[in-house]
This record gives structure tokens, C-alpha cells and sequence, in this order.
């Protein structure tokens, strides 16, 4: 950044990219302040030089509510996300992994201010773009996938939240085997699941398969 800004000044369009970056590792590093002071400056310059609808901005926007999310602002987190992900749409189109990104940042918000249908809605929408995006045995989409079978627990959707777990599991299966340690925690939720449903020679099979796959760690 340092270097950036001696050649170009503090204020050029070329210093948005490392001014991003930095702003990311020190979102990361729990640095709160100089991210967000960061942010605000790309916000700034890329409004000015590359315009307020440019996907700089929105990257930014997205850096902003984390920010909010952590300092638990999350209706000022949901308002960043919205603005990111009407940006991103605009600029590449509905089907683009930022927006998913920005999505499913938005539905943690939801879910912290108990509107659980937004947050649910904002996880399909999310799993949908990286299903289109990645294809559906990507590892994120399967992590997509898992945000919204823990959804549909919390909102009391047990059934629907199991054939959620089993799909992850089976392409798991098919990735890495039937007997790799990565498999427990799905399995352990697939337990859960079951158990209330009140299938509980079933739960009690799930869980005893997913604690011996734990202990081989």
C-alpha cells in the first residue's frame, strides 16, 4: 500500500486493489479500525474514479458489514450486504460467486435480528449461485448446502433438514470414502436430526458411526 500511494498518491484509483487487500487481512486479523478506515477510503476513491456502481465499491461494502456483523451492528451489516449484492448483479450478472458470498454474509445477519425466513431464503439463493457456479460437489457448495440444513433445524424443518445432511454426505462419500474422519460432523448432524424426529435406534447408530470415524484423529 505503502508503495502504492508514494508512486500514484493516496487517493489514486491503482491504490484500490492493495488498499482492499490489506483492509481483508486486517478484517481477518481482528484489527477493527484500520479495516474499516480502509474501506472507507476504497469506497471513496472507487465511487469517484470508477464509479458507485463498480464491484470495487461492493467489495468494500462487503468488508464494511463484517465489520458491523462482529461489532453485532447486524442491521447495518444486512444494509452493506444489500447494497453489495445489488452491485454485483448489476455488474456480472445474478450468477456470480461474490454475490453468493455476500448472500450468505447477509443471511448470518438475519438470523442474528430472528428473521429466520430471510436468512433461510438468503442461504438458498447462496447455494443455488455456487451449485450454477462450482457445480454441486464443490466443497463450498456443499458448505452452502450445510449452512442451510442448519437452517431448517433451527426452524424446526427436521425432515427437510435430513435429506440435506444425506445429500453432503453422499457426495462426501463419493470425494474421500466412506470411512475418512472428515465425515463425522455431518454424520453427527444427521444424528441429531434424527434423533428428533424421534427415529432414535437410528440416531443412536448414526452417533456411535460418527464418534468412532472422531477417534480415529
Amino acid at each position: 500500500v505503502r508503495l502504492n500511494e508514494s508512486a500514484f498518491g493516496a487517493h489514486d484509483v491503482r491504490v484500490v486493489s492493495s488498499k482492499l487487500n490489506l483492509s481483508s487481512r486486517l478484517v481477518d486479523l481482528g484489527e477493527v479500525a484500520p479495516a474499516e478506515t480502509l474501506a472507507t477510503e476504497v469506497i471513496e476513491i472507487a465511487r469517484k474514479h470508477l464509479g458507485p456502481r463498480h464491484p470495487s465499491v461492493a467489495d468494500a461494502l462487503v468488508l464494511l458489514a463484517l465489520l458491523q456483523f462482529d461489532r453485532s451492528n447486524f442491521n447495518e451489516s444486512v444494509e452493506f450486504n444489500a447494497e453489495a449484492i445489488d452491485i454485483y448483479e448489476e455488474a456480472a450478472g445474478a450468477v456470480n460467486l461474490r454475490r453468493a458470498t455476500a448472500l450468505a454474509n447477509q443471511a448470518r445477519s438475519y438470523v442474528k435480528i430472528d428473521n429466520l425466513a430471510l436468512a433461510e431464503q438468503r442461504y438458498r439463493d447462496a447455494l443455488d449461485l455456487r451449485a450454477q457456479v462450482q457445480g454441486v460437489t464443490h466443497p463450498q457448495t456443499l458448505l452452502a448446502a450445510g449452512n442451510l440444513a442448519n437452517m431448517l433445524i433451527r426452524r424446526g424443518r427436521y425432515s427437510e433438514a435430513l435429506a440435506e445432511f444425506r445429500r453432503i454426505l453422499a457426495h462426501r462419500i463419493d470425494q474421500v470414502g466412506a470411512d475418512h474422519q472428515s465425515l463425522a460432523a455431518v454424520i453427527l448432524s444427521e444424528a441429531c436430526a434424527l434423533g428428533t424426529l424421534g427415529r432414535l435406534t437410528e440416531a443412536r447408530a448414526r452417533f456411535t458411526r460418527a464418534f468412532r470415524l472422531a477417534e480415529q484423529g
